[in-house]
């Protein structure tokens, strides 16, 4: 990402989907995810597309997200494949935190602890 010192075209940030369990208990499961990280103005773009419809969170996360170190169940690593980052946004509580997630790369933690 150009010539600026300390400037990088992914980031690599911690996450963690807060499930919903039985008798209201809550199960956090950490991950890492890994995304591109766009020139603001690019960036300020897939804002207003998604603010406007033209671009789905599905879209987003396709385009985006390039890879994780997520483990699934028995904690055996879950590949990074187009067919699991489907079956992930299918799940509210990882959809919810991937997005939140390419939020954070692309305008910082501020900006997406003002959203929520």
């Amino acid at each position: 990402m150009g010539f600026l010192k300390g400037t990088k075209d992914k980031l690599t940030v911690k996450l963690t989907a807060e499930l919903d369990s039985d008798l209201g208990r809550m199960v956090r499961v950490p991950f890492r995810a890994t995304y591109k990280k766009l020139p603001v103005d690019e960036a300020r773009e897939v804002a207003n597309k998604c603010a406007s419809s033209e671009m789905s969170d599905d879209d987003v996360i396709d385009a985006y997200l390039i890879g994780w170190e997520m483990n699934g169940k028995d904690d055996v690593p879950v590949e990074f494949t187009p067919e699991k980052v489907a079956e992930a946004m299918q799940e509210r509580e990882y959809r919810t935190v991937l997005v939140d997630g390419f939020m954070q790369v692309q305008f910082g933690r501020s900006a997406v602890n003002a959203k929520n």
